[in-house]
């Protein structure tokens, strides 16, 4: 079953991504949105057959976005939110 369905995914920063599990709703992968850099494709469980959201968290753990697209992400949503996340908490770097 923690195969299938896991409770946590490492991800390409060397945290841990946490992945919660509702009825009737896709599972959703949360971590920090400087984890989720280099992350190519999308999120998957089941071994590839159910796709998941993203639940992407500004730095105080609080959700700035969700999408299932994180690659459209980057291209539109991003650069403004990179804006607005880097007057709120200047001492994070921001790709």
């Amino acid at each position: 079953m923690e195969r299938l369905a896991p409770a946590k995914v490492q991800l390409l920063s060397g945290r841990t991504g946490k992945i919660f599990y509702a009825e009737n709703a896709p599972p959703e992968l949360s971590a920090r949105i400087t984890d989720f850099v280099g992350w190519r494709g999308p999120f998957t469980v089941c071994g590839g057959r159910v796709k998941g959201i993203f639940d992407i968290l500004a730095p105080n753990y609080r959700t700035v976005q969700k999408t299932a697209d994180l690659d459209g992400f980057w291209k539109t949503s991003y650069p403004e939110l990179k804006n607005q996340l880097k007057r709120r908490y200047p001492r994070h770097p921001w790709p």
